[in-house]
């Protein structure tokens, strides 16, 4: 089912972010859950199966929960599954820490600070 929606979505997706999705599910779905059929997928499996990722990389993890939500959505659309058990784990994973990144090369946050100042005109247009 997921090979089925992954293929559908990559239409529209880059080659580069096809390939990210489905090694993410090859990776840490496929083992957990995969043999399971979709109708019968609980969210406690589901859950069992995010944590280990939620140690290793919790934005990923919330990654893989929306992705299984939509897959299983794409399954309930097609008359194999009858609920979305994804939906049922909102809240259920650490939250993530949003960081802002200034810059990669080597700028210190106070000069950035000094160098962005706010234009007396507003921001230039690309005209």
């Amino acid at each position: 089912m997921a090979r089925e929606w992954i293929k559908a979505q990559s239409a529209t997706w880059s080659p580069a972010h096809s390939a990210r999705i489905l090694s993410r599910f090859e990776r840490d779905v496929f083992k957990a859950i995969g043999s399971t059929a979709v109708a019968e997928v609980t969210a406690p499996q589901i859950l069992a199966m995010l944590r280990p990722v939620e140690d290793r990389a919790p934005d990923v993890a919330g990654r893989i929960r929306m992705t299984t939500g939509a897959i299983m959505r794409y399954a309930i659309a097609t008359g194999r599954a009858s609920r979305d058990p994804a939906a049922d784990l909102r809240g259920a994973l650490r939250p993530t820490v949003a960081r802002r990144q200034l810059c990669r090369n080597g700028v210190s946050a106070l000069s950035v600070k000094i160098l962005c100042k706010p234009f007396p005109d507003g921001p230039p247009s690309r005209a």
